[in-house]
């Protein structure tokens, strides 16, 4: 059995929205969480006046807002708006909060062009895919032909979204202008990848051979791929497969709600995806 919390103040009836991150929060506990494991993502913008209003009208949470006013007229760091914040319903203890005020304080110092590609990174791991597209494209706009080390990275994060979407001929250009900014071999690697993931066998075998590092990297590729083959036969995945093709060959009668719940729970992912 988990820890029990004693929750503080009220339970919104309209939720603080953070929109970069598209996160919607509804008390004052939710509020800690998403600063604690959103620690690196946090700049000045976070303690704002519509926050403030939000925890002492829909909250009831008075006392706090005030203090956290004074803090921003006194111009306080940012850790010490989370700490408060967290000390106010007892979140965490004083260790952990001291290791989010040494991850916040690490990180004040990024340029915001990286501060925004970390915050975009984390909804490419949410799996928030058409978002992070959309935010690096901004980002893009901002960066390209002033940062290339920046750049690079972001349209190598791009490639990877691609690619996990099945996309692979703009995984394949994305991952190219990455390579051709910073010649990094990861870049290149995943080119190759994206290569052979589709086009003709014709079309991948004269892309792949321009240069004596492509073809090598395309044997290595053909290597972990077939041990990837091989994993893949050993995963649950793969024997679920298995499960329905046998369902179908010996017409088992609930073969069609087999299928029609995996084919709606692949559907959700994709919409999630796709937000």
């Amino acid at each position: 059995m988990g820890r029990v919390r004693i929750c503080v103040g009220g339970y919104a009836k309209s939720p603080y929205v953070i929109r970069q991150a598209g996160v919607r929060l509804y008390a004052v506990e939710e509020l800690c969480y998403y600063l604690e494991h959103y620690a690196v993502l946090l700049d000045d913008d976070m303690m704002n006046e519509e926050l403030f209003t939000w925890i002492e009208e829909e909250l009831e949470l008075g006392d706090l807002a005030r203090v956290l006013r004074v803090y921003r007229q006194n111009c306080n760091p940012l850790e010490s708006f989370v700490v408060r914040i967290m000390e106010e319903c007892h979140y965490c203890g004083k260790d952990r909060m001291e290791e989010i005020a040494r991850i916040m304080r690490e990180n004040a110092g990024l340029d915001p062009g990286e501060k925004k590609k970390i915050r975009i990174d984390q909804l490419a791991r949410d799996g928030r895919y058409e978002r992070a597209l959309a935010q690096y494209r901004s980002l893009l706009a901002d960066i390209e032909g002033k940062d290339i080390a920046l750049t690079a990275a972001v349209y190598h994060a791009m490639g990877c979204i691609e690619a996990q979407m099945f996309g692979f001929a703009l995984a394949e250009e994305y991952f190219d202008k990455a390579y051709r900014l910073t010649y990094h071999r990861e870049s290149l690697r995943n080119y190759v990848c994206a290569v052979k993931m589709h086009g003709t066998r014709q079309e991948q075998e004269k892309k792949l051979a321009a240069t004596p590092e492509l073809r090598q990297l395309s044997e290595l590729v053909d290597a972990q791929l077939a041990e990837y083959r091989e994993q893949w036969k050993m995963s649950e995945a793969c024997a679920k497969l298995a499960d329905l093709e046998q369902a179908w060959e010996e017409r088992e009668p609930d073969y069609y709600t087999q299928i029609d719940q995996t084919v709606a729970d692949l559907k959700e992912a994709y919409r999630k995806r796709c937000e």
